[in-house]
């Protein structure tokens, strides 16, 4: 059987059909290229949160107190519950002191090792200037690191306890060994020329080498520890800041009573900052003669 087609064009029906299928090409290419954009960028943002939520939950530990344990730069695990069970509790028998804010306690872990913790009682954790400070000393001692600056090792930010994990000073602090006798008869010239280094070491790091450079503003005895060598760590730096390198007046007199550098005195009009940390330490090398 034979079929016979007459005046039919084959090339330019081909021709046609591409030509009509070609512009329903272009709409699709324009949904295709979106669609996959938008998956992508999901991606990526799974994949920052994942990667930076657990730096983001520690940078905003000054705006909102949260049930968060966190730890670092120790040798080993502590748990929050190894804490609890080594201070029963943070019962007074463990408390070995009081600084400007918060008690100190002593804390044995199942590791064998030994941490001082800095404990805010309930009502210091509703205290907005108890937790500001704080929340600045979390920040400044995550900042900075030097051999005779006290390290931290970690916080607990929770809504029945909030406390700071340091590392242990066997001594104690500098205004303790003064006062004791005993003690005090350990400290030689040697000795004493040690501790004043340490802590001339100290402070020229803080004002020179970190950006922005850090004054304490409390530089007292007290806030001076002992290891067991009688070597100098700088501590509690709830009241530091980061100084305003383009500011040259500071002013506010903050701290312990007992000491105010003569550039902090109303009727004097002189700029302070690192200075008056230099005339603080010049305070503590004169107890030390």
């Amino acid at each position: 059987m034979n079929y016979q087609m007459s005046n039919f064009t084959y090339c330019n029906l081909v021709h046609q059909a591409n030509h009509d299928q070609s512009p329903k090409s272009v709409p699709l290419k324009l949904i295709i290229f979106p669609i996959l954009s938008l998956i992508l960028l999901v991606l990526i943002s799974i994949l920052y949160l994942t990667r930076c939520a657990p730096k983001a939950k520690c940078e905003g530990i000054s705006t909102k107190n949260g049930n968060l344990f966190f730890i670092w730069n120790y040798d080993g695990k502590i748990a929050f519950e190894d804490i609890i069970e080594a201070t029963e509790d943070f019962h007074i028998k463990y408390c070995i002191g009081t600084g400007a804010y918060g008690s100190l306690y002593k804390a044995h872990l199942p590791t064998g090792n030994i941490v001082a913790l800095k404990k805010l009682q309930q009502m210091e954790a509703q205290n907005p200037s108890f937790y500001k400070s704080f929340c600045n000393e979390i920040k400044m001692l995550t900042e900075i690191h030097h051999k005779n600056i006290i390290k931290l090792y970690g916080f607990c930010l929770h809504n029945r306890c909030m406390f700071l994990v340091y590392q242990y000073i066997e001594r104690g602090s500098l205004f303790y060994v003064l006062n004791n006798d005993e003690e005090a008869t350990k400290l030689n010239w040697c000795k004493r020329v040690n501790i004043i280094k340490g802590m001339a070491q100290a402070f020229s790091y803080m004002h020179h080498d970190c950006i922005p450079p850090i004054v304490h503003r409390d530089v007292t005895s007290s806030n001076i520890l002992l290891n067991s060598q009688l070597e100098a760590f700088v501590s509690d730096f709830g009241t530091a800041r980061l100084l305003d390198t383009n500011s040259s007046n500071h002013t506010l007199v903050v701290g312990t009573y007992g000491y105010i550098a003569p550039g902090c005195l109303p009727w004097i009009s002189v700029a302070v900052a690192g200075s008056r940390g230099l005339r603080s330490h010049g305070g503590l090398v004169g107890c030390l003669e």
